[in-house]
């Protein structure tokens, strides 16, 4: 599916359908992201990976999509196995573990120019992630 998505911009973040509080948060940075883009008259992908493999199905993706309002053609939500989901967070430094039926992380964005090349990565709640767009 990345692939899929060279010659774009892509703005990655990882997040999970049943998170109550830094998904959300993050996911609304996202979409502030968005606005600024369209103000700008630049697009990007979006692209969230479900850290839930055991519940994030692409079910769950589109209900939460629904739900959220995030129904833009350039909005992707991925599923994954759970190996393939951890490999990919170990290498764009998203750390999480899983507590009870919680997964436990913190916000982070990376982003990727329209060539595939790595950018950058923020917290979108501390760091400054204009510079990035």
């Amino acid at each position: 599916m990345l692939t899929d998505l060279t010659g774009h911009r892509v703005i990655l973040s990882m997040a999970y359908t049943r998170c109550h509080n830094t998904c959300p948060a993050t996911l609304n940075e996202l979409q502030r992201m968005q606005k600024v883009l369209d103000g700008r008259g630049e697009q990007a992908s979006f692209v969230i990976v479900g850290y839930d493999a055991d519940n994030d199905d692409p079910q769950s993706w589109h209900l939460y999509r629904l739900n959220h309002r995030l129904d833009r053609p350039n909005w992707h939500f991925l599923t994954g196995t759970a190996r393939n989901v951890r490999r990919l967070a170990q290498q764009l430094g998203f750390e999480f573990w899983n507590y009870d039926t919680h997964v436990m992380h913190e916000s982070r964005v990376v982003f990727f120019d329209s060539k595939g090349l790595y950018s950058g990565a923020v917290s979108p709640a501390t760091g400054d992630w204009t510079a990035l767009l």
